[in-house]
């Protein structure tokens, strides 16, 4: 990795960390998990076809979700600096 890709990646990081930071992604999982739960009595047919998308969403979510955990863990000035880089 040349000096130019290093310094894209790095910039790369830190908008991707920024837009992460501003999810509302625990509050997404708590609505997965409730469709989840009353999507079957609701309409049967359509969790059945829908399941398996929402598994996957949820997936996805969720791993993020452990990234923004990890991100504001950070120490308050890391976390300045990420979110004024970029």
């Amino acid at each position: 990795m040349n000096d130019p890709q290093w310094e894209e990646t790095l910039h790369a990081m830190t908008f991707v960390a920024q837009q992460l930071l501003k999810l509302p992604l625990g509050e997404f999982l708590e609505r997965a998990s409730r469709a989840q739960s009353i999507g079957p009595i609701l309409d049967p047919t359509l969790w059945m076809g829908a399941t398996n998308k929402l598994e996957a969403i949820q997936e996805v979510a969720s791993a993020l979700h452990a990234a923004q955990v990890r991100i504001n863990k950070l120490r308050p000035a890391d976390i300045q600096e990420v979110r004024h880089e970029g």
